[in-house]
């Protein structure tokens, strides 16, 4: 007995690996491909049709209903069409037509059921110019090409572009259900834009769902905080930690300026600065707790700078930003608000910065380049990442 679930969710699939390849093979990151729409893919110049027949061999007969189809159409429309099929015993190969006679020998009797179709030579001559047949090779290794260029897209290894293939899937299917046929549109720069946006859920639910958050703290250490020198840039950790205890929140801080507030000793009096004091912002924390964060680490001999000279002073950026001395000996900087952050990055445009935003439930909403949003689900979980 045939199993017809599997073949229709696999024929699915097969849809939407052909369409991330083509998708994400475009030149251009704004050209616009529509789902399920005039057939199953298409973009304004070409028409995709795809057929996945795992158990059947390349035969004319099994072509006819689809070619008939593609041609029914053509008759109605005139542009580029292309059939992406599977059969088992041919495989990773293109066909063109050179002849009207090629071509009806795979419509045969232009019968489908009881439905006579009537084609003209005239018409039949102009299909074969534009339509073409693509056989695809073997399931998986279509899928791990889709893979592949998911991760040459976004930059990343295969494991990450793993995690990400099946998030595009489900972007398609969205995209068909909420959507009229018409306005299911995607474009390659939407893909990229929806996996960058959501990567740090998409990635942290993965790890957590499918291993052990050991793993996870390793991924996030390997792509976010993996150094081989340390470079002079300017860093800025942002947290949400309303919610942790003082003694957590300095273990936090202790641990962010120990890894990056680097000196080198060039000989007994002299000091060369490898990596400066980072800046740290703790989104909506208690002022009076901040207050008491801020003077027990001053009495433990953390030197720190808040921009704020002397009491009762407003935020001064120049104070927060200057280049310090050995003498003074600044191990971090915190920031009080997200005025002062904006008023600190601005000063610091023309300067390399790497901006990481640590939150447990709600990101950080600033417009900041390149701010890397790391999901994590406990506090300790920041400094295992510094360790």
């Amino acid at each position: 007995m045939e199993d017809g679930g599997y073949y229709a969710i696999k024929g699915f699939s097969f849809q939407f690996i052909k369409s991330i390849q083509s998708i994400l093979d475009s030149k251009t990151l704004e050209q616009k491909f529509t789902l399920e729409n005039k057939q199953d893919f298409n973009s304004d110049t070409i028409v995709y049709q795809m057929k996945y027949k795992e158990k059947s061999k390349y035969l004319p007969s099994n072509l006819k209903e689809p070619v008939i189809k593609i041609l029914n159409d053509y008759k109605k429309e005139k542009c580029k069409y292309v059939l992406y099929a599977y059969f088992y015993d041919r495989q990773n190969e293109q066909i063109s037509f050179d002849s009207v006679y090629e071509l009806d020998k795979i419509l045969l009797n232009c019968k489908i059921g009881n439905v006579f179709y009537k084609f003209e030579n005239e018409l039949k001559e102009s299909f074969i110019k534009d339509f073409k047949i693509v056989l695809s090779k073997e399931y998986i290794l279509e899928m791990k090409e889709a893979i592949d260029k998911i991760g040459d897209t976004l930059n990343c290894d295969f494991e990450v572009a793993e995690i990400y293939y099946p998030q595009v899937i489900g972007l398609f299917i969205n995209i068909i259900t909420q959507n009229s046929p018409v306005n299911r549109v995607i474009t390659k720069k939407e893909i990229i834009e929806y996996l960058k946006l959501n990567r740090d859920t998409i990635i942290h639910d993965f790890y957590i769902r499918n291993k052990k958050n050991k793993e996870y703290i390793k991924f996030i250490k390997d792509n976010f905080f993996k150094e081989r020198t340390l470079n002079n840039h300017e860093r800025f950790f942002i947290f949400n930690f309303s919610n942790y205890s003082k003694v957590e929140i300095q273990s936090v801080i202790y641990s962010i300026s120990k890894k990056y507030y680097k000196l080198q000793r060039i000989n007994k009096d002299k000091y060369m600065l490898i990596s400066p004091p980072p800046y740290i912002y703790i989104q909506n924390i208690d002022e009076n707790l901040l207050k008491e964060i801020k003077r027990e680490m001053y009495g433990s001999c953390l030197k720190f700078n808040d921009g704020y000279p002397f009491k009762g002073a407003i935020f001064d950026v120049e104070n927060i930003v200057k280049a310090n001395s050995r003498q003074d000996d600044i191990c971090f900087k915190i920031i009080d608000n997200i005025n002062d952050l904006k008023s600190v990055l601005t000063k610091l445009s023309n300067k390399v910065k790497k901006v990481y935003n640590f939150y447990s439930d709600t990101k950080l909403d600033i417009n900041i380049e390149d701010l890397n949003y790391v999901k994590i689900d406990n506090i300790r979980n920041v400094i295992d990442i510094m360790s």
